[in-house]
């Protein structure tokens, strides 16, 4: 099957038809240019707008000159293009990491200024090799060796990466025939990178038969067995989770300890999200594992206590991991930590913390700690703490919002 059909048929899985503008980062290497001009022809075909972004990292001298080059490029071919700089001084350590987040970022946001869904990215069958590879190096589960993705969502775009299933040497091939020239990184070729260390293993290891080929099949089926074991961690949430309003969730130990081992560790992961928010501090497959094998009944972790008792297991927020006293204005809709509040009065909200003592004992201490606790302002300046459940406050309407996740699809 020609590039082109494979092409045709995995950007047409990842992309709803009802989706008229897309984005692709396009750096200026064989990778890249490939998937634009392939995206050219499949937009003009499917009348949706291309628009490339090319990010100028600024770390060698010549990053600036490449920049130019792809825009001179993609200007003849009457592709819209527009370069955005990764400006300020730059780290000492984990630069490649620091220079991936930086992309990330602002190619997002200009996603967002242009109201742009979907954003579409260049990594190809050997990438999916790398990622793999070094992923198996650090002993990574099922989640991990299921590699890249070829859907996600992040802050709220869509990544797709259509090339999951294309070769690099295919890729380069296609610019050829195309009389397309493109830049080399030098950084590719840099072996204090990690990555740049698995590329130079690849072609040792396709002599013994393990082909990028062969991994891309086996990340694939990975991911397989991950849909597989998601779902019976999604039923188990359907059938037992109980979400308090009060921002912590709970199950039954009962059931809980009749999972298979994998799934007790999906649903704590989830559970740990769930409750953590959006910038939980991301948990080890190891620490899970030990919370699972060691049996304590309790454990704080991602910035969340997780307590069994003899009948419910419960998660909730750390106190320190939240969000400090806010001043909520009257009659205005507001939000703190992951609560959303409306009060007709001037209200404070904070973490009830040692105010939690002495009530609802069935609910163990530390998750009541992270309660929202509300004060009328007027009584907070009498220093009187007034619980939001008190009759003269019952208008006041606070919700807990189960915090969104940027996600593999």
């Amino acid at each position: 099957m020609c590039i082109e059909s494979i092409f045709e048929r995995e950007i047409s899985a990842l992309i709803p038809s009802a989706v008229s503008r897309l984005a692709i980062g396009v750096s200026g290497g064989g990778d890249s240019l490939a998937l634009c001009f392939l995206l050219k022809k499949w937009c003009f075909e499917h009348k949706k707008e291309l628009f490339a972004v090319t990010i100028d990292h600024q770390l060698r001298p010549e990053s600036h000159s490449e920049a130019l080059f792809v825009q001179d490029l993609l200007k003849t071919h009457n592709i819209r293009h527009v370069i955005l700089s990764w400006d300020g001084e730059k780290p000492q350590t984990g630069i490649e990491e620091k220079a991936r987040e930086a992309r990330y970022r602002l190619l997002l946001s200009f996603c967002r200024k242009e109201k742009i869904p979907y954003l579409c990215l260049a990594h190809h069958e050997q990438d999916q090799a790398e990622t793999f590879l070094s992923r198996l190096a650090r002993g990574s589960g099922v989640d991990g060796l299921g590699g890249i993705h070829p859907k996600s969502i992040r802050d709220g775009i869509y990544l797709v990466r259509p090339l999951l299933h294309i070769s690099k040497k295919e890729l380069i091939q296609y610019l050829r025939d195309q009389n397309v020239s493109w830049v080399e990184d030098p950084m590719n070729q840099d072996i204090k990178y990690e990555r740049v260390r698995w590329r130079h293993l690849l072609p040792i290891l396709e002599k013994e038969g393990l082909s990028s080929q062969k991994i891309s099949l086996s990340a694939d089926r990975q991911r397989r067995a991950q849909e597989a074991l998601d779902f019976w961690r999604d039923s188990f949430f359907k059938e037992h989770v109980i979400v308090d309003n009060r921002g912590f969730i709970y199950f039954s130990t009962e059931a809980f300890q009749k999972l298979p081992d994998e799934i007790k560790i999906r649903v704590l992961k989830k559970g740990i999200e769930w409750i953590g928010g959006k910038n939980t501090t991301p948990v080890s497959l190891e620490s899970l594992e030990m919370i699972i094998y060691e049996g304590k009944k309790r454990r704080t972790i991602g910035g969340c206590h997780i307590i069994q008792t003899s009948k419910n297991i419960f998660i909730g927020k750390e106190i320190s991991k939240m969000e400090k006293e806010k001043l909520i204005l009257a009659n205005t809709q507001s939000t703190w930590d992951r609560f959303e509040i409306f009060s007709p009065y001037d209200v404070y909200i904070r973490a009830a913390g040692d105010l939690a003592r002495g009530n609802g004992k069935e609910i163990p201490f530390l998750i009541r700690q992270s309660f929202p606790h509300l004060s009328l302002k007027k009584e907070l300046e009498k220093g009187t703490n007034v619980d939001y459940k008190k009759e003269n406050i019952k208008n006041i309407r606070i919700q807990f919002k189960q915090p969104e996740k940027d996600q593999e699809i």
